[in-house]
């Protein structure tokens, strides 16, 4: 099924499907309007989400984030990575790291919509990972950014190698942290 032509209503059903999940794991999904430019705030125990996201970039950036609490909340060095990257300073040592964490972030991502028994999104997550990754390097390194309430799938390059689910670590459990993170 080409996830291209998937509608809003599918993209709802499967996020309440992965809220459900992230909510058993412990870690609280909220509402609110942002500020701009954040599409989501996360610290290791909660995600709260822009109210203004379209379906699909709402799903994606749940899954996304629900990867960094279990990175941030496991690994001393994956929230330090998470935390010590400063806009317009991406080097490229910082951007291996950058790469290695948020893949792993969705690859746990991935691993959640198989505990559901979500796999026909498997694509869908790989190839918007890939646009991602591309638009928060581009972010990193050049300070510049706009926040992404809408996908353009005209823009984002199909058929991407699928990336590999990651287990969550038997260790995950949500800590709060008080500086938190935005994101865009």
């Amino acid at each position: 099924m080409d996830y291209r032509t998937m509608n809003e209503s599918f993209f709802t059903t499967v996020f309440d499907q992965v809220r459900r999940r992230v909510e058993a794991y412990g870690i609280r999904v909220s509402f609110d309007i942002l500020p701009w430019p954040d599409n989501a705030q996360f610290n290791g125990a909660d995600i709260i989400l822009d109210d203004r996201l379209a379906p699909d970039v709402r799903l994606y950036t749940l899954l996304h984030l629900f990867g960094h609490n279990v990175q941030w909340s496991t690994s001393e060095e994956m929230r330090r990575v998470g935390t010590s990257l400063k806009f317009g300073e991406l080097n490229p040592d910082a951007e291996q790291a950058l790469r290695g964490y948020e893949r792993q972030a969705t690859e746990m991502a991935l691993w959640l919509l198989h505990e559901i028994g979500v796999t026909q999104l498997d694509q869908w997550l790989t190839d918007i990972w890939h646009w991602d990754f591309g638009y928060i390097a581009g972010v990193f390194a050049s300070g510049v950014y706009e926040p992404q309430h809408t996908f353009d799938y005209v823009k984002i390059p199909t058929d991407q190698p699928l990336l590999t689910p990651a287990p969550v670590p038997s260790n995950f459990i949500p800590y709060r942290f008080e500086e938190g993170r935005a994101a865009n």
